[in-house]
């Protein structure tokens, strides 16, 4: 494992350019404007990170150096033996095989590997990225943070002399993150990386492009960067809220800490010796029961695969599992599960999954409309859901070209404008630039519904929740005090590394950063 007790430091461009960018724009069919004027020099062994708020062009950015997207004016310029992998945001479009071991041959075999070539180099990077005892499940089965680490095994056993990552650590918990950490700080091409993950960014790059409306603002060296909060406050990437929690000997108290909203005694929701297997598969989850009460914060947390998204899916009715399910005293049956929805609301993992209509609009009046709430009800409760998630002017944008991060706010609002008993929330953070993270913090420590958290940031859970649901290989291994779960004799149910490495990143940055 690399030392990250210090970030890699800045070289200056002594080496050669690998790839430059003249005076490019990019505009999507319809005339919007993506990028406007981007020229830019990357040099071999750059660790170059693209940052910037939700929608500044990163990603447009991203594919068009990849080759996946032609630019509207300008050249792009591109060493020829320069090999080139990309990880998508959307890394679910890269898995289209019946099993993880074709996925990951299938770019090998095109490029020409013999069957035996293919075989030893897929073997090699599932070893690598401990998904070997994978190679024969479907990747549609897996959890998020797997098939996350199935696709870079895809683009690693390619060899690529640049690496393009687009938020390369949505969806991990820690111990993934350390392992494609580990992977990537030993990587000895090219990186470019885009995130907003700047703790992760810290460590893994010397050199910092921020977008802003589709146009470089600056190029810094990393450590600049992250030492000046003028500039990260203007570009959405404060992240300094964190340092109350990571930086902090006691946790974090917002409005709704200290269960303000809960009707003690009364269980709202509960389960007995539930378990639910999907089809052909394993156990997801087995002989889980619980009580939850109306207002609690509950975050649910446990490695990939855990059991997490599964559980909140039989919670809000969209898998039926065995055993007994509870709402308000009363057993959910067949008849009043079709039902959940209008009191339950979920806001899933991949945002994509719940957009579907021509305008944002649209979008948060679905479900208002289905509720039976009048025109003049539907349209005041879907201007307050947009201006809270501060979507006020995206009305009629199309949420299909929404950046990811704009995608969760609008897949949240629409949640919010039905006002649900219980918020299910399966990694609220994925996709958020910081200023989207304090948004949805701010938000959410006003709603009076019961929050069921699920994520792998133990910092934004500690500014929400009071308790802890710690799921292991489907079953409740524990149910705890937050500030419980924090402790060392917790962390070892699976998130040592989390804590240890985000509050090692923050220690060193918060330094950093208060001495500048």
């Amino acid at each position: 494992m690399h030392d990250i007790s210090q970030p890699i430091p800045y070289l200056e461009p002594s080496k050669p350019t690998i790839i430059e960018l003249r005076d490019i724009d990019y505009d999507y069919p319809g005339g919007r404007k993506a990028l406007r004027r981007i020229s830019l020099f990357i040099y071999e062994g750059d660790r170059l990170a693209v940052v910037g708020k939700n929608g500044a062009g990163k990603t447009t950015l991203a594919k068009l150096i990849a080759g996946i997207y032609k630019p509207t004016q300008g050249e792009i310029a591109i060493m020829k033996s320069q090999r080139i992998g990309m990880v998508l945001q959307d890394w679910d479009d890269q898995l289209f095989c019946p099993t993880v071991f074709e996925d990951i041959a299938f770019g090998l075999l095109l490029a020409g590997f013999s069957r035996r070539e293919a075989e030893e180099r897929v073997l090699e990077w599932a070893r690598k990225l401990e998904i070997d005892e994978y190679l024969e499940r479907e990747p549609h089965r897996l959890s998020y943070g797997e098939r996350k680490r199935v696709v870079l095994a895809a683009v690693l056993a390619l060899e690529p002399d640049i690496l393009i990552l687009d938020e390369p650590t949505v969806g991990l918990d820690r111990k993934s993150e350390g392992i494609i950490f580990d992977i990537l700080r030993g990587f000895r091409g090219t990186i470019i990386c885009i995130s907003h993950d700047l703790f992760f960014l810290y460590f893994l790059c010397q050199r910092a492009l921020v977008l802003k409306n589709g146009s470089v603002h600056h190029d810094y060296t990393m450590r600049d960067l992250v030492s000046q909060r003028g500039t990260l406050r203007e570009h959405g990437l404060d992240f300094t809220f964190r340092f109350e929690c990571c930086g902090g000997s006691s946790p974090v108290i917002t409005r709704t800490k200290g269960r303000s909203f809960v009707d003690q005694g009364t269980s709202y929701l509960e389960l007995y010796n539930y378990s639910y297997r999907y089809p052909g598969e394993i156990t997801a989850i087995r002989n889980i029961s619980l009580k939850i009460e109306r207002g609690e914060r509950v975050a649910v947390v446990g490695e990939n695969g855990a059991g997490k998204s599964t559980l909140a899916l039989c919670l809000v009715g969209l898998l039926k599992g065995e055993g007994t399910y509870l709402l308000e005293g009363r057993e959910v049956c067949d008849r009043t599960r079709k039902t959940l929805w209008r009191r339950i609301g979920i806001v899933f993992q991949d945002a994509r999954d719940q957009l579907f209509t021509s305008s944002c609009f649209e979008e948060v009046a679905f479900g208002v409309k289905r509720m039976g709430l009048s025109e003049r009800e539907t349209r005041e409760r879907v201007k307050w859901a947009l201006e809270a998630l501060r979507l006020r002017a995206y009305e009629d944008k199309v949420p299909y070209h929404l950046s990811g991060g704009e995608k969760k706010r609008l897949a949240l609002a629409t949640i919010l404008a039905m006002k649900p008993d219980v918020i299910i929330l399966d990694e609220p953070t994925n996709d958020l630039d910081p200023e989207g993270e304090k948004i949805l913090m701010e938000v959410l420590d006003e709603v009076e519904s019961t929050l069921i958290v699920i994520s792998h940031d133990v910092c934004f859970l500690s500014f929400l929740c009071d308790r802890a649901l710690i799921l292991e290989n489907g079953c409740l291994k524990a149910d705890v005090a937050y500030e419980e779960f924090l402790k060392a004799e917790h962390l070892s149910l699976g998130h040592h590394h989390e804590q240890d490495y985000r509050l090692r990143c923050c220690h060193a940055i918060r330094e950093l950063f208060y001495s500048s």
